[in-house]
């Protein structure tokens, strides 16, 4: 049976340890959102029930039963790998234990103390807390908060931690190639011991996942009774945060900057290669059909529905609406800020001067202008991706969900449906949907009934519309019918206008000259 702690804290105690454990891992005012729950077993298998929430709803949620909480924070309400907001921290746990491990019958401050000599003697700075879980050891490293775009590195700081295979004699099994590299074999040979020690006390190599969690200090272990603690530092006041692009500089071989060098050397080195005879024509590229009116759509659908744009988001609105503008139609500074300014809450002095440096590259773009990156080219104008412009203005899956974006929603655009692709074929090609054929069909119908009441014929009507027998007659049966459907001419003519927009179209034959409407649908709203 296992033996639970002679002497447990107060369920109020444990729960400000397990209010201080989660304020560690995600303090108030980060961006994202945290998850705390508790493990359950559902036919069999055993997961997690909880919540994906705010700060301050993780802390209402943070019950007797509350038990993890995750390392990184997430977008909406689910903390799935596709909603990562924020890279909040990595760990490694241990489960040493196990049956067979050399270390089992050691206690878990024991443990910790070994993993952080060996940490240390890698040259990999000491992690910011120590847990005992109640059986196994978690060793976290506390970031500030990375974006989402980092998990590439983080999956290749886990990689560095947990090291390769290790064969017979606890040598890394590499290929050939990292073995001749002097940077990666001087890496091994400082990791070596490191990644031995981990090996031999149960490191658990699954714990990689951005949706990984963690048991919160304070919470009790239901397969022996013990509460999880904190064995360094002594309170979490004083634990060590750590800045992500530095530390992953210091565990993996090759630093940020030195990659960059790499990088550059390597461009630089293909530039000075011979020319292909027979280069491959460069390919110009093509943003996605309709991206930029689609973001422009939406950033208009955001402010709507925020009800307007909050201080401390309005340059960066106007900003990115503005260049989505000039993308689509160009413009000026002067024209951008007279239109948007309002909208953005701010004055049309302010605006203009916000939007100078869009102007800029705006003359640059009229001039013809063309950016290379990449051996492709761009518009001068800044190509903000749709995860970039969702990173800044914070917008939350909920949050897009409700406003209806199509292209601004964290986790990728909404796909078109196949309809909405054939209509969007069907415009660029000028193509009249049913909805313009029926309601021209109406308007030659009703033309054609007054035309038959000043005694044309169906062969003059038909001229004047366009229409063949056939088609005239039925248009004109329809108009009739609706005709009969209202009280008087006046009335008809209110109710079209409530449903559709008339442009005058004036029709010339050698007989008449007729004016009437022509209906084409009310345009959506931006």
């Amino acid at each position: 049976m296992p033996v639970p702690n002679p002497v447990l804290p107060s369920p109020a105690s444990r729960a400000a340890l397990r209010r201080a454990h989660f304020d560690a891992l995600h303090p108030p005012g980060r961006v994202g959102r945290a998850f705390v729950g508790s493990k359950v077993v559902r036919d069999g298998k055993a997961g997690f029930d909880g919540v994906v929430a705010d700060h301050g709803e993780c802390h209402e949620f943070l019950g007797p039963e509350t038990s993890f909480v995750s390392l990184n924070r997430f977008w909406g309400r689910s903390r799935a790998g596709t909603n990562l907001k924020a890279v909040g921290s990595f760990a490694l746990d241990f489960d040493f234990f196990h049956a067979g491990l050399p270390y089992a019958a050691l206690s878990a401050v024991e443990i910790a103390d070994m993993l952080v000599d060996a940490i240390v003697a890698a040259g990999i700075p000491r992690p910011s807390i120590d847990v005992s879980s109640g059986r196994g050891v978690q060793l976290t490293w506390i970031c500030d908060g990375a974006r989402a775009s980092a998990w590439a590195r983080v999956r290749a700081v886990y990689d560095a931690l947990h090291g390769p295979s290790l064969d017979s004699a606890g040598m890394p099994v590499r290929s050939r190639r990292h073995r001749d590299d002097a940077v990666l074999a001087a890496f091994d040979a400082r990791m070596a011991p490191m990644w031995r020690l981990f090996r031999d006390c149960g490191l658990d190599r699954c714990v990689r996942d951005a949706a990984r969690v963690v048991r919160l200090v304070g919470a009790i272990n239901a397969t022996n009774g013990r509460m999880a603690t904190l064995m360094f530092p002594s309170a979490f006041q004083d634990i060590v945060r750590y800045e992500f692009g530095a530390l992953a500089d210091a565990i993996l071989p090759y630093s940020r900057a030195r990659i960059q060098e790499m990088r550059a050397a390597r461009a630089e080195a293909q530039a000075d290669m011979p020319a292909n005879d027979n280069p491959a024509p460069r390919r110009v590229r093509r943003l996605p059909a309709g991206y930029w009116p689609n973001v422009l759509a939406d950033l208009h659908r955001l402010r709507a529905h925020r009800g307007g744009i909050a201080q401390g988001y309005r340059r960066i609105w106007l900003f990115l609406t503005a260049n989505a503008t000039a993308h689509i139609n160009g413009g000026c500074p002067a024209d951008w800020a007279a239109d948007l300014a309002h909208l953005a809450g701010l004055s049309e002095a302010e605006a203009t001067e916000c939007l100078r440096s869009l102007g800029r590259r705006q003359l640059r773009n009229e001039a013809g202008e063309r950016d290379t990156w990449d051996k492709k080219e761009w518009s001068v104008l800044y190509n903000y991706s749709a995860a970039e412009m969702v990173r800044l203005l914070n917008v939350m899956v909920e949050e897009a969900d409700e406003a209806g974006l199509r292209q601004l929603g964290p986790g990728g655009a909404i796909a078109r449906t196949d309809a909405e692709r054939q209509a969007d074929k069907r415009l660029r090609a000028g193509v009249a949907t049913s909805g313009d054929k029926a309601s021209r069909k109406l308007v030659d119908g009703l033309a054609g009934l007054d035309m038959k009441a000043e005694g044309k014929t169906l062969a003059e009507i038909s001229a004047v519309t366009g229409r063949g027998r056939t088609s005239l007659i039925e248009a004109m049966r329809e108009a009739k019918e609706y005709q009969a459907s209202a009280t008087t001419d006046s009335d008809v003519r209110a109710d079209a206008k409530e449903d559709i927009s008339e442009t005058t179209v004036r029709v010339e034959s050698r007989y008449m000259w007729s004016v009437g409407p022509r209906v084409r649908p009310a345009p959506e709203p931006a």
